[in-house]
Order: C-alpha cells, then sequence, then structure tokens
C-alpha cells in the first residue's frame, strides 16, 4: 500500500481526491497494478497575508511581552518542519508588530491555527490594532492536544482599514 497526504501551499485549498481514491482525507492506495490517483488544489479568491510561514514573516517583528516564544518549535507541528510555541505568563501576550500596516482592503477575517497543548482547553483573548480597530476582545479556545482551525470576521475588531499589531493573550 501506498498512503498520499495532500498538503496545500499557502493561498490554496485541497479539493480531494480521483482516480484510485475520493474525499479529501488520506488516500491509501494498494498496489497490486498501475494505478492514477489525480490531487486537485484551488487557488483562494481570498487574499493571503502571511504572518507566520516555518518562521515570523518578513517586515513582521516579535512584541511579545510576559511571554517565552519560540519560533522554531518542532513540536506539536500542524504543517512543515516548524511551529510557532507559545508560552504566555498571566498577563502576557504574543504580539506580531507590522511597522507599515497592512491594509485589510480585499480581506474579510483572520485565520489561524492554534493547539491546545496539554493539560485543559486554553482560552485566547485576541486584539487587533491599527486604523479603526475596535478595542474588543475575540474569546478563541485552544483544544486540549487538538490543531483548531480558528476564523475571526473583521467585523468583529470594527472593520478596521488596517492592521499593525495583533494581540493573543491568555484569557
Amino acid at each position: 500500500s501506498v498512503t498520499l497526504t495532500a498538503t496545500p501551499n499557502s493561498g490554496s485549498t485541497f479539493g480531494g481526491w480521483s482516480g484510485a481514491c475520493s474525499g479529501t482525507g488520506a488516500c491509501i492506495v494498494a498496489m497490486s497494478a498501475a494505478r492514477a490517483v489525480t490531487a486537485t488544489f484551488t487557488v483562494s479568491s481570498t487574499p493571503i497575508a502571511m504572518i507566520y510561514d516555518e518562521a515570523l514573516a518578513s517586515g513582521w517583528q516579535d512584541y511579545s511581552w510576559s511571554a517565552t516564544i519560540n519560533f522554531a518549535g518542532t513540536s506539536p507541528v500542524k504543517v512543515g518542519t516548524r511551529a510557532l510555541n507559545a508560552t504566555l505568563g498571566s498577563y502576557g501576550a504574543f504580539s506580531p508588530y507590522k511597522s507599515t500596516a497592512l491594509s485589510t482592503a480585499g480581506y474579510a477575517s483572520l485565520k489561524f491555527w492554534v493547539h491546545g497543548g496539554s493539560g485543559s482547553n486554553k482560552v485566547l483573548a485576541v486584539t487587533a490594532e491599527g486604523q479603526g480597530a475596535g478595542t474588543t476582545a475575540v474569546q478563541v479556545t485552544a483544544v486540549v492536544n487538538t490543531w483548531t482551525e480558528i476564523t475571526i470576521s473583521l467585523s468583529a475588531f470594527g472593520y478596521p482599514s488596517t492592521i499593525s499589531r495583533l494581540n493573543f493573550f491568555n484569557n
């Protein structure tokens, strides 16, 4: 048997398998003869502005406080070989900052993956700073021992026209 796993590049999504496999999970093919499998990927129509991808992206700086941040963590890793690991103090935060603010034109949401680590679920508060950003913190839950995709609508931050800083706090 051969196991195939589809991993889309940034800005793309995996649409599914065809041929000897179907669906969107791992493709396991019993090799008793020549087999054909096609993986279909689609470029996202929503623009992507990466903040972290194996390292803090160009133009972003770490303005975290009361926190231990490891930008080259090796466990747990969602995709690739590294992950950002953050241990936040009681009033600490992971806080990426961009001196040239990112325009939110064309964007609808902030999307990221979070792992809950061990012990129990972690509740985080996320805020955005920039022109027109609201001060309301949006609560999200990092589920213990699980990767969870989080999507926060920009409306929750007051539809900022730019974002120069994000803050991920212990709630």
